[in-house]
């Protein structure tokens, strides 16, 4: 195959001169061997560094001297902007983090109100060329037979009476044999409720147990749905609790209501998105920290490229070593805030006590594989008549076509294929199947990606005029094995000995405070924000020392 194909083993959205120039203003790769001090250095610059750098200028003025440390080529951290050509033409995508979700149960005023400050309140509109598309199934591929597409929507909206007939027709539609529909429709149709079980019954169960035990679904069908838990908890379905699925909308929902269990005022909300990825967040705050930096007398570095290997706190102040291109750099600051996943704290924060080191090195994240796909034109895709396709049995279980904003219908756009590999054992906890399927997926050679996208592509849309040979023109894999930072798994944690392991890990220690998703074990963006402000209220006040 002739199109190019890159693995990205970190996130880097720093690809375009345009990015590079607006987003790297005040980056410098640091002095070899020399002490520099500054009134606040951040470990970490992705959403929770940045915000923690904001929430600084806002509480102790923007004179500070910041310095921001990042291991990566760019600022953003999960929020990760991809650039592809076709032919001349530049397109671009997200490849992390996408959306603020639970926009108004979830995000606190005070994310809305940075938001709002920089011009971020309004999601991107789905482009016109999307209109009446479906989101659809694709099964039953074998051999030479490329399968089945059918169109799927009701199978993808949260259920509700006057949707039952729609759910029962795409469920007959369904390449599949007649049994293991009519399982599917027991799960998703409320013909007769089930036998009553506890909520906490629910908490201690499995989805994959309770659609099999409790809605008679035999494994075929449970197998269909395994991987439906994927996009929201970044766990596979045997998992994640029944309670949780239910109440976040999964098939079976309609039971939920006679078993006592109320749907998360979330999943109705409207989420903020934007047609990139937060890389626009991002960017808005390292602007806006040098525009306040400027008006105050202040100075916000940028040191990319650099890893962490060394965090001393101490009575006069916390020491951080780093290491990059030009070598060894040293920080002395009153203040610092580390930003990165839980388990790097563990390994570079010096003194820790070896009950916290050991927590944090307890929190394992799922990995999510997205590989954006530059594609010359997108006219199969309408001619299936598909923005969506959710394939349970393939290796990329999901495929959404992106298009540019005001591009022509059946232009050149970007395909999304979303990879999650699955752990081997059944009977390992999700920590355990976390890290067997982080090794898998950075086991994973780029010809094995070239492959299952060009096979995967050619059987769903070659019989509506695609070719990969012809039409796909680059590819991107966001090979980077860390996703959604854990919550509370009530198959596996005690809910208080969970809570106050979290609040043990993020513990001020001397200046030292934790922000990063980690830091609060939810995964989600506007956390990031959160715990940005909440490490920077954790800072002491100057000439004071907090301590463990």
């Amino acid at each position: 195959m002739t199109f190019s194909l890159r693995v990205d083993t970190e996130p880097d959205w720093l690809h375009s001169p345009t990015d590079r120039a607006s987003a790297t203003r005040g980056i410098r790769p640091g002095e070899p061997n020399s002490i520099e001090e500054a009134d606040l250095v951040v470990v970490g610059a992705g959403l929770s560094g940045l915000a923690a750098a904001y929430f600084a200028q806002r509480r102790f003025g923007f004179g500070l001297r910041i310095v921001l440390m990042e291991q990566s080529a760019r600022v953003g951290g999960m929020a990760k902007r991809v650039e592809l050509s076709v032919g001349t033409q530049r397109l671009t995508t997200n490849g992390g983090a996408r959306a603020f979700s639970g926009t108004r149960s979830w995000t606190s005023p005070l994310c809305h109100g940075l938001l709002n400050e920089l011009g971020l309140l309004a999601s991107d509109p789905n482009p016109a060329a999307l209109d009446g598309l479906h989101k659809m199934v694709h099964m039953g591929r074998a051999g030479s037979s490329p399968g089945r597409v059918v169109a799927a929507d009701a199978l993808f909206q949260c259920w509700t009476p006057d949707q039952d007939p729609a759910v029962r027709r795409a469920i007959d539609e369904l390449p599949a044999p007649r049994r293991v529909r009519d399982d599917l429709t027991r799960i998703w149709c409320p013909d007769k409720a089930p036998a009553p079980v506890s909520s906490d019954q629910l908490r201690a169960i499995s989805y994959r147990s309770f659609l099999a035990d409790h809605l008679g679904a035999g494994p075929e069908a449970t197998d269909f749905l395994r991987r439906r838990t994927i996009g929201t908890f970044g766990s596979p379905a045997e998992r994640v609790p029944a309670f949780d699925a239910l109440a976040a909308g999964m098939p079976g929902e309609a039971h939920a209501s006679s078993l006592g269990v109320q749907r998360y005022s979330w999943i109705d909300e409207p989420a903020l998105e934007y047609s990139d990825g937060l890389a626009a967040v991002a960017e808005s705050l390292l602007s806006r920290l040098h525009d306040r930096a400027a008006s105050g007398g202040g100075q916000v570095d940028v040191t990319l490229r650099h890893r962490v290997f060394s965090i001393t706190p101490g009575a006069d102040g916390v020491a951080v070593t780093a290491h990059g291109p030009t070598g060894p750099s040293h920080f002395q600051a009153p203040r610092v805030v580390f930003a990165g996943s839980a388990r790097s704290m563990a390994r570079v924060v010096e003194g820790l006590p070896v009950d916290v080191h050991d927590a944090l090195e307890r929190v394992v994240k799922p990995p999510m594989c997205y590989v954006n796909v530059a594609v010359r034109s997108w006219e199969s895709m309408v001619s299936l008549g598909a923005r969506e396709v959710w394939s349970p049995d393939e290796f990329f279980y999901d495929v959404a076509l992106r298009v540019p904003a005001g591009g022509p219908r059946g232009g050149a756009g970007i395909l999304e294929l979303v990879h999650r590999p699955l752990g081997d054992d059944a009977g390992i906890d999700f920590r355990h199947e976390a890290r067997q399927a982080s090794q898998a997926l950075l086991d994973t050679r780029a010809e094995s990606f070239r492959s299952a996208v060009v096979d995967q592509l050619d059987a769903l849309l070659g019989p509506y005029g695609f070719d990969a040979e012809r039409d796909i023109a680059d590819v991107v894999v966001n090979a980077w094995p860390h996703t959604y930072s854990p919550p509370w798994n009530s198959l596996v944690d005690d809910r208080d000995a969970f809570v106050a392991e979290m609040k043990k890990t993020r513990r001020p220690i001397e200046g030292l405070a934790v922000a990063g998703v980690d830091s609060h074990r939810f995964g989600w963006a506007q956390v990031a924000i959160d715990a940005g402000e909440r490490a920077v209220n954790d800072l002491p006040e100057p000439g004071r020392q907090a301590t463990w």
